[in-house]
């Protein structure tokens, strides 16, 4: 009914003058599509009863998949929804796509509720359960790739490849992959290192052959590969069809449509391809409107919500990240949590970060359109680190960059840096020691080497970590005598073990000329004693540390290095 209302009620209002004629219009684009909206109604309500957690047991299974393969055949799979889609009204069209998405969803879930399953105790049993679920969801792909209303859009994303020109070539060439699939028995239920699902997906930049069509992607692929693949496909089809019979035709806020356009013309670069946001929903009540996003990753989802509150005319965007890395997803965490804190952008709702799950949550208010530059940059800088390590500098170097325009900040880092140390929410992260690092290059001033030695130290006492990273910072403080023996960041070294961070051994010689550096060699004489770290390897150290302080070294530790050196 929102939808209705938004959509051809404003229609009528705007093309009709005659009030007469505005009711007689609705009330003529209801009754063409009527049977199809009550069919759709009856198909829905089957689906909406169908508990989706049966599949997760393998008894359950044999019972439940043919009720609802049954269901789809004779709903979404037929050629009566192709047919009564193109020939219903625009009204009709609305209702169905809606449903479209809703199915879309459901078997999503229904195929991980498999997959996820530890019920299955044959590998056998669980990989052709898996295989029968994703064929009839390729299925369903299939057919919803047939619809006319659609065919001009779907040929136009698959005309850049001259080798792979149109969807019926494209379509062919997926199956040929389920062919090779079809074949392999174990070990389809991880993605495959060099699967990209944003480059194989309908629409990439990207060409066929590299991303679906070549070797080395036919040999790994895997089963989760293609679901993956199918499944940001049937999204990239829910996207086509929302943006033709919706988008275009709804009153919506001139601050909304502005904010919308600019976050769905984003064009992020992921490894070889690009990856952009797909609208997959909309979502009316008297209070706000909901458009949903999806954008394809590597091997992940990352799913967006723009809101817009009626009321209080409040434009929001929340997203989230769902896959298996935990550590980016932690790292995306801190960075939200430090990007709040040293601008002056408005967070909506909490972080929410659930290792177990693989998932991390995070808003903002972008009403503004200050701050939406800066989000929507933050965005590219998080989906970039999906594809690499979240610490490789050049994704560190565009966060703290962008972070820092939203406040125009005289040094970048020195906020930053500071934020960091004292938050009790952030680890010793990869952007701590990157930003510290940063700010050290670039400062030659005494009190920002005074700042950054109390970071420091008050980072690692409170946290009890000295992540390797930091050693560089620490060594070049020592030499340039920052950091003296008098220091706590001293005491902390003292410390830390030698076992655990052998990185130490390359500050010992460093800071030999320190007083009360007897701990130095007791932790020397500890590291020969363990044998746990290669003598030869570490012996350059432990050199310098006995010709600097041959007086300091009792003769024990002398015999037992030279027993452990013959």
């Amino acid at each position: 009914m929102p939808l209705w209302i938004n959509r051809s009620v404003h229609k009528s209002l705007n093309e009709q003058a005659d009030f007469n004629k505005q009711i007689a219009f609705l009330i003529d684009e209801y009754q063409q599509s009527e049977k199809f909206i009550l069919w759709l109604k009856e198909v829905s309500d089957k689906f909406s009863y169908f508990a989706t957690e049966s599949f997760e047991s393998p008894n359950a299974f044999d019972k439940q998949w043919p009720l609802f393969e049954q269901m789809l055949n004779q709903s979404f799979l037929s050629r009566k929804f192709i047919s009564d889609f193109e020939q219903t009204t625009s009204f009709g069209r609305l209702i169905a796509i809606e449903k479209l998405k809703t199915l879309i969803d459901t078997f999503d879930i229904a195929i991980k509720r498999v997959t996820g399953s530890r019920q299955y105790k044959k590998d056998a049993l669980h990989t052709e359960r898996f295989k029968i679920m994703v064929q009839t969801y390729f299925n369903l792909f299939k057919n919803m790739a047939t619809i006319p209303f659609i065919q001009e859009e779907l040929e136009e994303l698959t005309s850049h490849d001259k080798r792979y020109v149109g969807i019926r070539r494209y379509i062919e060439t997926v199956e040929n992959l389920w062919t090779i699939l079809e074949k392999k028995e174990f070990g389809q239920f991880n993605p495959s290192p060099s699967f990209n699902v944003a480059g194989a997906t309908l629409g990439s930049k990207a060409g066929i052959q590299t991303f679906l069509d070549s070797k080395n992607i036919r040999d790994a692929i895997t089963v989760e590969d293609f679901f993956s693949l199918v499944h940001q496909n049937l999204l990239v089809i829910s996207s086509i069809l929302h943006k033709k019979e919706l988008t275009e035709k709804m009153p919506l806020p001139e601050r909304l449509i502005s904010v919308k356009k600019n976050f769905e013309d984003l064009s992020i670069p992921l490894l070889s391809t690009t990856t952009e946001p797909l609208l997959v929903g909309i979502h009316f009540s008297k209070e706000k409107v909901q458009f949903l996003y999806n954008i394809a990753l590597c091997d992940h989802s990352s799913i967006y919500e723009l809101e817009y509150n009626i009321t209080d005319k409040q434009i929001s965007l929340r997203g989230s990240f769902v896959g298996a890395t935990y550590k980016r997803w932690q790292n995306i965490a801190d960075a939200t949590i430090i990007t709040n804190l040293v601008t002056n952008i408005e967070p909506t709702g909490e972080i929410h970060l659930d290792k177990e799950k693989g998932l991390v949550s995070f808003g903002w208010d972008i009403t503004k359109s200050h701050d939406e530059f800066i989000i929507l940059n933050l965005i590219k800088v998080y989906i970039q680190s999906t594809s690499i390590d979240f610490q490789t500098s050049t994704v560190l170097d565009v966060f703290v960059a962008t972070i820092s325009k939203a406040r125009g900040l005289k040094n970048k880092y020195r906020d930053v840096c500071h934020t960091i140390a004292l938050d009790p929410r952030i680890n010793c992260s990869e952007i701590f020691h990157h930003c510290l690092k940063q700010f050290f290059n670039n400062s030659q001033e005494t009190k920002d080497h005074d700042f950054i030695k109390k970071s420091i130290e008050e980072k690692v006492i409170k946290d009890k970590q000295l992540p390797e990273p930091l050693f560089f910072i620490i060594k070049e403080m020592i030499k340039k005598k920052i950091i003296k023996s008098e220091d706590r960041i001293v005491a902390s070294l003292a410390s830390l073990s030698l076992i655990e961070h052998p990185c130490l051994l390359s500050i010992y010689p460093l800071i030999m000329n320190f007083s009360n550096t007897q701990w130095i060699e007791d932790k020397v004489i500890q590291l020969i004693r363990c044998k746990k770290i290669d003598i030869h390897r570490v012996f350059p150290f432990i050199k310098k540390i006995l010709l600097n302080k041959k007086d300091l070294v009792n003769q024990y530790s002398k015999e037992l290095l030279i027993t452990s050196l013959s």
